[in-house]
């Protein structure tokens, strides 16, 4: 019976997902020095209703600091809607759903702090905990021992703070600032890139950065590709080569999709080409490998 329960659980959610979408395209298109994958959907009248993402993120740019960021999130949802949602068709906790996923072993990745978050979200609302907003900087500077640095914001509420407060002390001891607000938390490990008033972040890889709710970039030219893959697995060691052929990789989705845009350092070719050239000398170290 227990069983029944988990598969019936799982099987109504998926079916609610697949209500409230009318229909999802997705194109992948090819053109000198870059890739697009490109996602548009269209929701019912039932989702049409919520606006779960604001319009953009740009407001969140001038609290990611100064100077040419390698890499930047941004991130900009709109919780009361999320909130609103979640009442209306997920009224069920996360964990709960979760372990009714039927998903093997899924109640050891949970943590152990989850089921207290979910009830006070439940209790004092989503926005007790985060405001939706959501940003973060990377810089990487130096050819021969490059040097990382990072900064980050992230709107919070009360119940949040609460918890970040008994860490605070550790979590200060790792950056050069950390500040804890009500409702705002905050921190740069360099002061070199620290928020200053008049001067704004660098984004000149992706002059779109901000325009989306959902908004991101890494400049892969900047940062030390060889083992990056291989630390993760060391079968995918043989593909770091086609790391290097890339420049930046952006992204940036609202309600209505997104696009997912690779640019590549050869701009004078077809990005297929280029790819499939590189491809043709990966394939048969891979052969040898299966043999």
């Amino acid at each position: 019976k227990t069983e029944l329960y988990k598969n019936n659980s799982e099987l109504e959610m998926n079916m609610l997902a697949m209500d409230l979408i009318k229909s999802t395209c997705v194109n992948l298109a090819f053109d000198k020095g870059e890739m697009k994958f490109i996602i548009k959907s269209q929701y019912t009248e039932e989702m049409n209703e919520f606006k779960l993402f604001h319009d953009d993120s740009k407001n969140l740019i001038e609290k990611l600091g100064t100077g040419e960021a390698t890499g930047a999130l941004a991130a900009n949802i709109n919780v009361e809607e999320v909130e609103r949602f979640r009442n209306k068709y997920y009224p069920e906790s996360i964990s709960n759903q979760l372990n009714n996923s039927n998903i093997p072993m899924i109640e050891e990745f949970l943590p152990d702090e989850l089921p207290l978050i979910e009830a006070l979200m439940m209790k004092d609302g989503i926005k007790s905990f985060m405001d939706g907003q959501f940003a973060g900087a990377l810089f990487v500077e130096g050819d021969k021992e490059p040097e990382a640095s990072f900064n980050f914001y992230m709107g919070i509420g009360p119940n949040l703070k609460s918890m970040i407060k008994e860490n605070a002390q550790l979590i200060s001891i790792m950056l050069d600032e950390f500040e804890l607000e009500n409702d705002h938390i905050s921190g740069y490990s360099s002061s070199k890139h620290a928020p200053t008033q008049g001067k704004a972040l660098s984004t000149t890889k992706f002059e779109g950065f901000g325009n989306k709710p959902i908004s991101m970039f890494i400049d892969l030219t900047k940062i030390p590709t060889e083992g990056l893959l291989s630390a993760m697995d060391r079968s995918l060691k043989e593909y770091e080569v086609l790391l290097e052929l890339i420049e930046v990789i952006s992204l940036e989705f609202d309600m209505n999709g997104g696009e997912i845009c690779i640019k590549l350092k050869d701009k004078d070719n077809n990005a297929l080409t280029v790819i499939m050239n590189q491809l043709t000398n990966i394939i048969p170290n891979l052969m040898k490998q299966m043999i």
